[in-house]
């Protein structure tokens, strides 16, 4: 009896023994592991603040656990084969276990600082793509309204100009017929004020052509004095209504022919005196026409235009949106 029960304590002590030497030279590789998947476990949560799950490479959740596995395998062989070595002691056994676990984790970490640092990365060139992607989109947005903005008014000026040029074809046989003075003031208001309108669809077509960068402006001769006296002449109906003088003052030697686009110079004439009317109650609006030449041979020179009126000018607050679209000083 007393025999049974001492190869059992045996037995006992064995495996203890056995049990003693697993948790001896196994928990070190436990902790190594254990710390690693932590560590990735912490660094995905924290990634998540800043990237998303599909930013996170795939691989690093494979790579971990085969680095712990590997690290924990490697040190058990290499633990064998020093203990098993002549002269192997205890100490020399824990520290090539821990010099190749030691290396296991610092693998392990730097997986991990790779592939945090490739997520964000990832992710700033996925939120740069759809940024690009919604900027491209925010493009053809707008693009196609333009396109529907341009087509429209095309269509519109055509609507328009067919009844108008009707209006001014018959006007224009009208003046030829025999009229009293008034009469043919009416008609004169009735030819001018049509040129207005047609001169104003001009102006919206322009704009367009600007916004779409299509506006092509011409190099040809013209007399900047003549489209001064045509725009005076179309305006002066207005101007008589008012009671406004107009007078023009030219500085030129001769008739003046430069080089140009005689029609945008004559939309920018036409819309200053247009404006000086307007705000002018009485009094005089003057248009003034000079040509500076440089110094020396040069056979270039600069003309200088002035439209000067005696109405209320414009206050300084308002003066920054004379060139905004749309923008008028008075509303």
């Amino acid at each position: 009896m007393a025999a049974s029960w001492s190869a059992k304590a045996a037995k006992m002590r064995t495996l203890f023994e056995i049990i003693g030497l697993f948790i001896e030279w196994r928990i070190d590789a436990i902790t190594v592991a254990v710390g690693l998947i932590g560590s990735y476990t912490l660094v995905r949560n924290r990634a998540k603040e800043r990237v998303t799950e599909q930013d996170f490479p795939r691989a690093t959740s494979l790579a971990v656990p085969l680095v712990a596995i590997g690290g924990a395998l490697v040190a058990e062989w290499f633990g064998l084969l020093v203990e098993h070595s002549p002269g192997s002691t205890f100490k020399v056994v824990a520290i090539a276990r821990f010099l190749t676990l030691g290396s296991a984790a610092a693998i392990g970490g730097v997986i991990l600082w790779v592939s945090f640092h490739l997520a964000i990365l990832r992710a700033k060139a996925r939120i740069q793509n759809e940024t690009e992607h919604q900027l491209h989109r925010a493009v053809a947005a707008a693009d196609e309204a333009n396109r529907a903005k341009s087509d429209f008014l095309a269509v519109m000026s055509h609507e328009i100009r067919t009844p108008l040029n009707a209006v001014m074809g018959f006007a224009k046989l009208l003046s030829e017929t025999r009229l009293d003075e008034s009469q043919r003031g009416y008609v004169s208001t009735i030819a001018s004020e049509g040129e207005r309108l047609g001169s104003l669809i001009n102006d919206i077509l322009d704009l367009t052509k600007i916004e779409s960068g299509q506006l092509i402006l011409e190099r040809l001769p013209f007399a900047p004095a003549e489209i001064a006296h045509e725009v005076l002449r179309l305006l002066s109906a207005r101007a008589l209504e008012k009671r406004i003088d107009l007078r023009f003052e030219a500085q030129l030697a001769g008739t003046l022919l430069i080089a140009g686009d005689p029609l945008r110079f004559r939309q920018i004439l036409l819309n200053l005196v247009d404006n000086a009317i307007k705000f002018t109650s009485a009094g005089s609006v003057t248009v003034f026409l000079s040509w500076k030449v440089p110094e020396g041979d040069e056979p270039r020179g600069r003309l200088l235009l002035r439209v000067r009126d005696t109405g209320i000018g414009i206050p300084e607050d308002r003066q920054r949106d004379l060139f905004q679209k749309f923008m008028q000083v008075d509303s």
